[in-house]
């Protein structure tokens, strides 16, 4: 496979830059066979990656039946690269993998608002320490709870640590 997606690319003149792009589709432990799992994954793949060359393994060595889904960043079909962004997680990937899994009665993860994890944040969670954001969103929680104006709220942010700078028409 890697060597066909590195002649794709040659064919196409567009060696440079991201070479692959890789999506796990995961589900809810004892909800989906693995046969199930693998043909919603090739489903997904039929749907959203249609011209791109895929490929789909499906993997039973978690508590979680999942599905690891690596593409070629360009198209046979059209030469054109893929451009991964937000929107195109969320309205695309997101949006036919949650279509698929409601089509068979599958759970899908429902939305709690802001954004995601990064990969790191996710393993820190997991191994129950704190990021940065975490430690960050205590301590403003905190101040704003103490603060009785904004200048207090930045004394007792400096007082924790924190450097303000106001640089700018907003604070940071």
């Amino acid at each position: 496979a890697a060597k066909t997606m590195i002649a794709t690319k040659k064919k196409h003149e567009k060696t440079d830059g991201v070479a692959a792009y890789h999506i796990i589709q995961s589900f809810k432990p004892d909800e989906i066979t693995p046969e199930l799992a693998h043909e919603l994954g090739n489903r997904f793949a039929a749907e959203y990656l249609d011209g791109y060359e895929v490929v789909v393994g499906t993997h039973i060595d978690k508590d979680h039946i999942h599905n690891h889904i690596a593409f070629n960043s360009v198209s046979d079909a059209t030469g054109l690269k893929y451009h991964s962004s937000p929107e195109s997680y969320y309205q695309g990937i997101r949006a036919l993998s949650d279509k698929l899994c409601r089509e068979y009665g599958l759970s899908i993860i429902m939305e709690t608002g802001g954004k995601g994890l990064s990969y790191a944040e996710w393993k820190m969670r997991q191994a129950g320490l704190y990021t940065y954001k975490d430690l960050l969103e205590q301590d403003v929680s905190e101040a704003l709870l103490l603060a009785l104006d904004i200048g207090n709220f930045y004394e007792l942010m400096e007082a924790k640590g924190y450097t303000i700078q106001h640089h700018s028409k907003y604070p940071s």
